[in-house]
């Protein structure tokens, strides 16, 4: 009976902690859990040196199978070098179990067809591309694979960190 009684206290001990700790993971808003854990900007910047130039750009773009891409853009430029460089692209998906993806490749500036406009386009290691369209310094927008920009084009913004 002892016994008993020390199983059933441990698990109502056990039921009192975890529960309003799961309740508080699981009800924080998306900026919370953006602020959570280490910062990959931090952690990223640890290794680029002196002569290195780095940008890091982030949103949260929409998912049609989640509540969210958090996505990570760092592009890391020579110094001296212009309009091109290596990047890599970090993406967390929000309200899913799916891990996070980490890609990396080579990216360039480049122009639209009728040269109107500065486009960032991503070249991933596995032969793959993405595109972006400058709107200014600080803000960037994705543009769908034929090289448009989404309807709402609000949805699609990165900026500068």
């Amino acid at each position: 009976m002892k016994k008993l009684l020390l199983v059933g206290g441990f698990l109502l001990l056990v039921v009192i902690v975890l529960v309003p700790l799961l309740f508080y993971f699981f009800n924080r808003d998306e900026s919370e859990k953006l602020s959570a854990g280490p910062d990959p900007t931090i952690e990223f910047q640890k290794f680029v040196n002196d002569t290195t130039i780095t940008r890091i750009f982030r949103g949260i773009l929409p998912c049609p199978d989640c509540e969210g891409v958090e996505t990570v853009i760092s592009l890391s430029q020579e110094e001296g070098v212009e309009q091109s460089g290596t990047f890599s692209l970090a993406s967390t998906y929000f309200g899913t179990d799916r891990d996070a993806e980490i890609s990396a490749g080579d990216w360039s500036i480049q122009q639209n067809e009728d040269e109107s406009e500065s486009l960032l386009v991503l070249n991933f290691d596995d032969g793959e591309a993405q595109s972006f369209k400058w709107i200014d310094d600080e803000t960037l927008v994705k543009l769908d694979s034929d090289g448009s920009e989404f309807l709402v084009e609000n949805d699609y913004i990165l900026k500068l960190q």
